[in-house]
């Protein structure tokens, strides 16, 4: 008898040893993620008035260089999800005799720097429009010039050290000099800038010369001057996976656990899992069961488990000696299955450098008979 209670004692060690490092293993799955930030909001906070009107006869853009002292670039990489500008486009005053509306259209862009103080158009929004305001025939402006809109691009990527530029299509035909107005001003006059001592513009102009892939340094640094656009971007689950970093469309679900009757066998029961076909990889971690028995929580087995990106597998689990005793006296037991798992984006193609180890737990009842 005594040798069989030492194998019986050297099992439960081996067994709790077990237990003991899966939920080492566990804990270590249960850390949150590095780089799963929200939406950053970034420029202007627009709580300056719009009170500077900028207009040209070419294709003219503005970025903030700087803002309140701080550097106008992105901190990180990530995707452009929003604009919000403050003001909007002076309209003809009154007394022109036929004016010709303008047109408010601008694009949001990506800069680049390349060196030299120069940058490069890596990308360019669709088509936006500022609200138009009428100015009567005394040059005053008759509606809300300090009213705040919201622009969405789309697939818009940004990296560290690029700036967000308003880029406008310029239009010698509306121009105009009305009283109040700066004169020799040519173009569309947006009133979406602010007078500011601690914030600076920079300032670009050429005929046909903003468009993707163009390269040129500012025509001038504008001091004391903020442009009033803020830029929402987004990072980590609230980027694209288009945009370095991102990954909105892979967000990790976990192991995906089947609520199911099982039955022992040679010690085991065989559950079922999948992993959704958006997830980076595998779904990988420690799967657990546990059940209440005699008033207290027992842990009856725990397996690691590895199920590939769109597929469903089988996992057995090896219950201990105590947990197959509790099955084989009750004939059933009502246990709660957990999985403490993670994707994993180092092996698979459509993750971009920089996207983070994802966590989960999911979890589920399952019914356990005796075999």
């Amino acid at each position: 008898m005594k040798p069989d209670r030492q194998r019986v004692k050297a099992r439960r060690r081996r067994y709790r040893t077990v237990v003991a490092g899966l939920f080492a293993i566990a804990a270590i799955a249960a850390l949150p993620a590095a780089g799963q930030a929200a939406v950053l909001s970034l420029g202007s906070n627009l709580s300056k008035p719009a009170n500077l009107v900028e207009a040209h006869g070419a294709d003219a853009l503005w970025w903030n260089q700087t803002i309140d002292g701080a550097s106008g670039a992105m901190p990180t990489d990530g995707e452009v999800i929003a604009v919000r500008i403050k003001g909007g486009i002076l309209d003809a005053p009154s007394l022109r005799r036929n004016p010709q509306r303008p047109d408010p259209m601008f694009h949001v862009q990506v800069l680049h720097p390349i060196g030299g103080g120069r940058v490069r158009v890596m990308l360019t929004s669709g088509a936006f429009r500022v609200p138009t305001i009428t100015v009567a025939r005394d040059g005053t402006p008759q509606g809300n010039t300090q009213a705040i809109n919201t622009y969405k691009p789309i697939n818009l990527c940004a990296r560290k050290g690029d700036y967000v530029d308003f880029n406008e299509i310029g239009g010698h035909e509306w121009s105009w000099n009305f009283p109040g107005a700066n004169p020799g001003l040519d173009g569309m006059h947006f009133q979406i800038f602010s007078r500011t001592p601690n914030s600076s513009t920079s300032f670009y102009t050429a005929n046909a010369g903003t468009n993707n892939n163009s390269e040129w340094a500012p025509r001038a640094l504008e001091q004391g001057q903020e442009l009033l656009m803020q830029t929402k971007l987004g990072t980590g689950p609230d980027s694209t996976d288009f945009c370095f970093g991102g990954f909105r469309q892979h967000v990790f679900t976990g192991l995906g656990l089947k609520r199911e009757t099982v039955s022992v066998s040679a010690g085991k029961v065989k559950l079922h899992g999948s992993c959704s076909q958006k997830t980076y990889g595998a779904c990988r971690g420690v799967l657990l069961i546990k059940a209440t028995i005699g008033g207290k929580e027992v842990t009856l087995g725990g397996t690691p488990f590895s199920v590939r990106s769109a597929f469903s597998s089988t996992i057995p689990v090896q219950l201990s000696a105590q947990g197959a005793d509790a099955v084989r006296r009750a004939k059933s037991v009502t246990a709660r299955v957990s999985a403490d798992g993670h994707d994993d984006p180092a092996h698979d193609g459509r993750a971009k450098t920089g996207v983070p180890v994802q966590q989960r737990t999911t979890a589920t009842t399952v019914t356990i008979r005796a075999g």
